[in-house]
């Protein structure tokens, strides 16, 4: 009488389980007592990778994911089962260890029955074994495609939207950020419209016909019909509020739907309704990622409703006179303020990140989705004297096919140009001033105003009358610290870029330079650029140190030629370096040689040749010592500037060319990093 009290319920599970098809309803009750009924909370491991345990298990309800170990270790999800599947399968037939690890999603509640029950019980059962069989294979092809299709396995493939505040831009930060993805990753990606809106997602891109997921027997064909496609590739699917606010079956459709979305899409943006319900509770548990949209810096997204998320904070119509050195140390994303673009988004149903895509909201939008596709990049240009005036050529051609720059690092002259790029400064302006000023009319004007610097003078004559010195104190004899004291270079650097604090830069910047006194390769992100980039450009015997923040600096370039290590530290992605130091063999091609086999072959520099020798030795040990610090680097850019001097500015024009010649070379590696890695 006990078995007969429980089978009413375990006769309809069975029934409507795909492995059970077909088959008669008294067959089914000599089956159904051979599975006992378990419930898994969240979080629990129901079997795991490697175990012998020949258990075959049926997903009643709530939903499971699908685990295995990659060479490094490490656990990736491979796919994601709800109710209706059936796992275990492969141990059970062959009595091998499991390949997969099975972790509860949403609290589950499972058939299981152990191998030699299971098969006794199906033995002569021929409609289950046809349809496990069919099963199989299918699961088999399924699996295939999969792999076929998603070559690049996401890290965030469901992103919930979402914020507390009425009226904050969610679905607006939703549809525009789902367009830059699909333009900065080429995935497919979907918004799942949970908004509980009138004028929801569909209506914003004015799409005409919506088809609203109204009901709970979801399956693929059902959401297939359902979704709308719009011109920028971009898919919607609309939930109907009726089934959102119904407590059970709302959440577990949200399970469902995802469940089958994840196969079909690269990634999911879930635009959620900021008034907290069951469902929108089910939706932000069951995503990898929660963008939190807020125009106040000071809330904090509610923690409670956060577990296993990553979490992005973005800053909408919010104060224009908010702390940017705050926004930076915390890592949140800032939209600017932009209502003319914005209006002409919801007028039109034009997401403007396709239609004005180079306005500073489109821009900040692109670095989001960058971002969330680890697909961040990042620039690190090395010093060279005269020969990093190539690093011009390598923003032109950068440009040219439209690839973004998310951060730059710097030392020497890859900080000044750099810095100046990362300003906010054209390309264009910047290779006008290099070409001016770097002619030999233009260096005379820089050079010989240094040389007799009044303001130096009064500075050593001081110095001549206290007690206390320090030998890298201003003094008459100059060369006995350096040749220039830097002040035209400096007056050059404010009329081109201005005096602009780190925190004011458009692209996240570091300076490298080096404590002269300590031996520490100092990394500055806050603060004066112009006097980070002053003390980087501090080569030894040419310019003066710099005394700054109770640290002696000079050139950054000696610590660290190309700091490709402050691009790690930031989190880049993928990382460009730049080497515009040559070898010593390379190096050779730029020298006048005498026609006397006894006499120095020197460069054509306006400088005594001791500090000739002394630049090439110096730049000859920086080459060795880029090998080791662009390791970290994936791309690797070399422009071929052996026959130009490090003293030849007046050939800027010669080393810009080079710059685009050698970045030209290397835009397939780049953009094959962007698009299939």
């Amino acid at each position: 009488m006990g078995v007969r009290r429980i089978m009413p319920d375990t006769l309809y599970l069975l029934q409507s389980n795909r492995l059970f098809k077909g088959v008669a309803v008294d067959e089914l009750e000599k089956i159904a007592p051979i599975f006992h009924k378990k419930y898994y909370p969240r979080g629990a491991r129901i079997c795991e990778e490697g175990e012998i345990n020949s258990k075959f298990y049926i997903l009643l309800s709530g939903q499971v994911r699908v685990l295995k170990r990659n060479k490094e270790g490490e656990e990736i999800e491979l796919d994601l089962l709800t109710q209706g599947a059936f796992f275990g399968e492969m141990p059970l037939l062959l009595s091998e260890p499991r390949l997969t690890s099975i972790e509860v999603v949403i609290d589950a509640e499972v058939f299981e029955c152990d191998k030699i029950t299971f098969e006794e019980a199906i033995k002569h059962q021929t409609t289950v074994l046809y349809n496990l069989g069919e099963l199989l294979s299918q699961k088999l092809h399924v699996e295939q495609d999969l792999t076929k299709k998603k070559k690049r396995l996401v890290k965030y493939p469901i992103i919930c939207v979402y914020g507390t505040e009425e009226r904050i831009g969610k679905s607006i930060v939703a549809i525009n950020l789902g367009v830059s993805l699909i333009r900065e990753t080429k995935c497919k990606v979907i918004i799942l419209d949970m908004g509980i809106a009138a004028h929801g997602v569909a209506s914003m891109l004015r799409i005409d016909t919506v088809r609203y997921v109204d009901s709970p027997s979801i399956d693929q064909a059902y959401l297939e019909d359902k979704i709308a496609k719009h011109h920028t590739m971009l898919d919607v699917l609309s939930i109907a509020p009726e089934l959102l606010l119904e407590e059970t079956k709302g959440r577990e459709s949200i399970a469902r739907i995802l469940g089958i979305l994840k196969d079909l899409y690269d990634y999911i943006l879930i635009d959620t309704s900021s008034k907290l319900n069951r469902s929108t509770f089910e939706a932000i548990d069951l995503s990898n990622m929660m963008l939190f949209v807020t125009s106040n810096m000071t809330q904090e997204y509610p923690l409670i409703m956060l577990d296993h998320q990553e979490v992005r904070m973005l800053l909408n119509l919010t104060d224009e006179t908010i702390d940017n050195t705050l926004i930076r140390e915390k890592g949140y994303h800032l939209l600017p303020r932009n209502y003319g673009t914005i209006e002409r988004f919801l007028d039109s149903g034009n997401p403007f990140v396709d239609g004005e895509p180079e306005s500073n909201v489109s821009q900040a939008l692109s670095r989001v989705a960058r971002d969330i596709g680890g697909k961040k990049i990042g620039l690190a240009l090395g010093g060279g004297s005269a020969r990093g005036m190539a690093h011009i050529g390598i923003f032109h051609v950068l440009e040219k096919y439209g690839i973004p720059i998310d951060m730059i690092a710097g030392s020497s002259a890859g900080a000044l140009i750099g810095s100046a790029y990362a300003a906010g400064v054209s390309i264009q302006t910047i290779e006008e001033a290099v070409l001016k000023w770097g002619s030999k009319i233009g260096l005379l004007r820089l050079t010989i105003p240094d040389l007799f610097d009044v303001g130096y003078y009064a500075k050593a004559i001081a110095r001549m009358f206290r007690g206390q010195k320090t030998v890298w104190e201003p003094r008459f004899f100059r060369p006995g610290i350096g040749v220039f004291s830097g002040v035209q270079v400096n007056k050059l650097y404010l009329s081109v870029v201005g005096d602009p604090s780190f925190d004011d830069m458009k692209i996240p910047l570091s300076v490298v330079a080096l404590d002269v006194n300590s031996g520490e390769e100092i990394i500055y992100e806050h603060g004066s650029v112009r006097l980070a980039v002053r003390a980087s450009l501090s080569i030894p015997g040419i310019f003066t140190p710099l005394a700054y923040n109770g640290r002696l600096l000079i050139d950054g370039s000696i610590a660290n030629p190309i700091p490709v290590n402050a691009l790690v530290k930031r989190g880049a992605d993928i990382i460009i370096s730049v080497n515009v130091t040559p070898s010593l063999q390379d190096s050779l091609k730029s020298l006048r040689r005498s026609t006397r086999k006894d006499q120095l072959a020197v460069s054509r520099s306006p400088l005594l040749p001791a500090f000739d020798v002394a630049m090439r030795s110096l730049q000859s040990l920086q080459y060795e010592l880029s090998a080791m610090k662009t390791s970290q680097a994936n791309v690797h850019i070399v422009p071929d500037v052996g026959d130009v001097s490090w003293s030849e500015f007046f050939n800027a024009g010669q080393l810009i060319q080079k710059g685009k010649e050698a970045t030209e070379e290397m835009i397939p590696q780049i953009q094959h990093l962007r698009w299939e890695a």
